[in-house]
């Protein structure tokens, strides 16, 4: 027992208890794995602050940050280790007689689950009844009772499994310590962490709202060979357990066995709901196979034995499935294995950043107020040490459900909404982006208004007083499945639709034990059509169809007229249809309502979103076709500017206005762009008295595929007679630059 618990102690000390906390980098998973260890630090109140599926130690699971939170790492983990160590210790001691097995069984547990997760069922095993009571026992399963306090912190899912041990821990009497010692542990972690005991509550409900739409809402990619893996890994356990304990049958064998039952459901869900290669990996691989593992040598309450050739064939069919899980997550398994041989590397610098334990200086702009990030980047604000004040439901993707929409919403409208709103659009699974925390589009049309610019960012203002706005309705009627439906045009161009798809019996329930598919919606506008998934929870309660807004630089310009929109474009139909099996989960009726949203915000509220480069991007124009036969100018955000993206070879026009000096930005975006060879951009003057067009400035340049540059260029304006314009032309020698590449931007006029 000691030298087993001890060598588990010592590998758990290496590979998780002392890993340094990598740093916050940027990415949709990174940023919530990076809010989580910044809302611990800052004592955020989950529940009302904090709306997700992790609890306030979340962070120990994959934390990121400085080293500020390292002791807290370190100590959370290290009661997670101990019980882990222990508590498999002690279950092979008293189960597997050989030593050699023994070792084995046990470090295959220890390689593959996450301590944290494993705790609640460490706890369900430490205290079923058994023939010979070892004396490790109550002092390990207090232990244990005392991390899984710390593990229900963690994870809403630990924290409901733990809950759910209670009952059957308190039909035994000889467990009496246990629960008190699982609710006190809970308890002072709780408050460690600077929860509210009047926060639990909320901590419980909203959590159960999430699970609500969660099947409905994240299901993502249609599981095939997955399925009956999934099967495997999280049946077999539950016929392992049954056939071991059931005869002869009591109401705690049977609370045991639900209880089982209840977490390899949970696994199965969480795996195939998604059904991508890090969920298949944290349900499978960090959970369900190692319970499988446990399992093996589990002894039966009677002298009858099972056969040798069952528990082979139940050996050999799990350790199989990992193999396959493995292989099919193979991209995971690397970079967790990076990760790992990365936190290596940077140990170090942590050894010699420990002593001092100094936080990092945030990098605050005189006079920041406070800001959120939207959809999902919270990263970016706690990287560049913004004043964060996030929305409740921390990442868009994650508003899923009409109320959890509305308290986004309400956030937003209220008086501790944050100052600026870091906006960059980006919707998952091909959703509608405006399906996304729906409500709080609206929210930002009326709160906030576009001042700014920074990097990738467009930077929003509270507005002093809201603008009020108004919704008329312009449709109400019922569709069927595949009826194309033709938009009105509305004044402003503003459409607030309300979109009911009705769920039959056989959806409930698929949604309930399994998960079904979504609903698909086609949007056409005047250039392109394209397929959406639909989220009908957030489209019954309301979302902005129309314009369509993908970006920073169209929702800046849902702020101005209509007839100023370049990237912002009008949807003309839409086309509601199911996904593949969607006709099981849904009704073939749909009832639309539409709304002109008619903003009434006051005249120096409406912004200019890029001066001339946006006069630029409605007179350009292809001299042939480019990536497609209508030549569709596109606005960008980079670089704290607007850009034009252009094409090759393309012009544009823009009245000469005024002035003696024009100065210009201009240059290729690597990551968009295949532009290799000459390039060429060019600015002439004509259409004046004689018509004719002269070169005024050019600049030719050697770009390479894959690699950024920029630079500025100042032109000094002739005195011309008649009404003059300006002519940009982009070109490369090798008609390489498409249109994703090529920009101008920060195009001026000087006096």
């Amino acid at each position: 027992m000691i030298w087993l618990s001890t060598v588990l102690f010592i590998g758990y000390l290496g590979t998780y208890v002392l890993l340094p906390i990598l740093a916050v980098r940027p990415g949709l998973d990174e940023s919530w794995r990076a809010f989580l260890t910044w809302a611990f630090e800052h004592s955020k109140q989950f529940g009302t602050e904090v709306i997700f599926t992790y609890g306030p130690w979340g962070f120990l699971l994959e934390p990121r940050g400085a080293v500020d939170v390292y002791p807290w790492q370190v100590g959370g983990r290290l009661v997670l280790a101990i019980a882990a160590s222990s508590g498999i210790a002690l279950l092979g001691v008293s189960w597997i007689r050989s030593v050699m097995p023994r070792w084995i069984w046990a470090a295959a547990i220890a390689i593959l689950a996450d301590p944290s997760i494993l705790m609640p069922v460490l706890l369900f095993m430490g205290t079923m009844p058994s023939v010979a009571e070892s004396r490790w026992k109550k002092p390990v399963l207090l232990l244990i009772a005392f991390a899984a306090g710390l593990s229900a912190c963690t994870k809403f899912t630990c924290f409901l499994l733990v809950a759910a041990l209670m009952p059957l821990m308190v039909i035994r009497k000889s467990l009496a310590l246990v629960v008190p010692a699982v609710v006190a542990s809970f308890l002072l972690f709780w408050l460690v962490a600077g929860q509210g005991v009047s926060n639990l509550p909320a901590f419980v409900s909203q959590f159960m709202e999430l699970s609500r739409g969660y099947a409905s809402a994240m299901v993502h990619s249609l599981p095939v060979v997955e399925l009956p893996l999934a099967l495997l890994v999280c049946g077999l356990p539950v016929l392992q357990f049954a056939a071991q304990t059931m005869p002869p049958v009591n109401v705690e064998k049977l609370g045991r066995l639900g209880w089982l039952a209840l977490i390899e459901f949970l696994i199965f869900r969480h795996g195939l709901i998604r059904n991508d290669e890090n969920h298949w990996f944290m349900a499978f691989v960090s959970v369900g196979v190692p319970i499988g593992i446990l399992l093996i040598p589990l002894p039966g309450d009677t002298s009858r034995v099972w056969p040798t050739y069952w528990k082979a064939t139940y050996s050999i069919l799990l350790l199989e499935t990992l193999a396959i899980i493995l292989l099919s997550a193979r991209g995971v398994v690397e970079e967790k294995i990076t990760l790992l041989l990365d936190s290596f590397r940077l140990y170090p610098v942590y050894a010699r950043e420990l002593p001092a334990l100094r936080a990092h200086e945030p990098l605050v702009p005189a006079g920041a107020g406070s800001v959120d990030v939207f959809p999902s980047e919270l990263s970016y604000a706690i990287q560049k040490g913004l004043p964060l004040r996030n929305r409740p439901v921390i990442q868009a993707y994650s508003a899923y459900t009409k109320e959890l929409c509305e308290k986004n919403a309400a956030f937003l409208e209220g008086q501790n909404a944050p100052q600026a709103i870091y906006f960059h659009s980006g919707a998952i699974d091909d959703r509608y982006p405006t399906m996304e925390d729906s409500l709080a589009w609206r929210s930002l049309l009326t709160h906030y208004a576009p001042s700014s610019v920074a990097d990738e960012y467009l930077i929003l203002s509270h507005r002093e007083r809201p603008a009020d706005y108004e919704l008329k309705p312009i449709l109400d009627r019922s569709i069927r499945t595949n009826e194309t439906l033709d938009i009105p045009s509305v004044p402003g161009g503003l459409i607030w639709a309300e979109l009911q798809v009705q769920r039959t019996l056989t959806g409930r329930l698929l949604d309930l034990l399994y998960r079904k598919s979504k609903m698909n919606l086609r949007v056409e506008t005047a250039r392109w059509s394209q397929e959406f998934t639909l989220l009908d929870e957030t489209t019954a309660g309301g979302f902005l169809l129309s314009p369509y807004v993908d970006s920073p630089a169209s929702m800046l310009e849902i702020f101005q007229p209509e007839s100023d929109r370049v990237s912002a474009e009008n949807v003309r139909r839409i086309l509601v249809q199911p996904g593949k099996l969607g006709w099981l989960g849904y009704s073939r009726n749909v009832r639309i309502r539409l709304y002109a949203l008619v903003m009434k915000a006051p005249a120096e509220d409406v912004p200019v979103p890029g001066g001339l480069i946006h006069d630029l991007a409605l007179t350009m124009r292809a001299e042939r076709p480019v990536g497609s036969v209508d030549f569709a100018p596109e606005l960008t955000i980079g670089g704290g500017a607007v850009r034009l993206v252009v094409g090759s070879p393309s012009s544009g026009w823009i009245p000469l206005e005024a002035g003696k000096v024009l100065r210009v930005g201009y240059g290729v975006e690597g990551e968009r762009s295949t532009c290799s060879g000459d390039v060429s951009f060019r600015i002439l003057v004509g259409g004046g008295a004689t018509g004719e067009k002269h070169l005024l400035w050019k600049d030719d340049r050697q770009s390479q595929a894959g690699k950024d540059w920029s630079a500025e260029g100042t032109v000094r304006l002739p005195l011309t007679a008649g009404q003059p314009n300006l002519y940009f032309e982009t070109e490369s020698a090798e008609r390489s630059c498409g249109a994703e590449g090529a920009y101008w931007s920060n195009l001026r006029i000087a006096p």
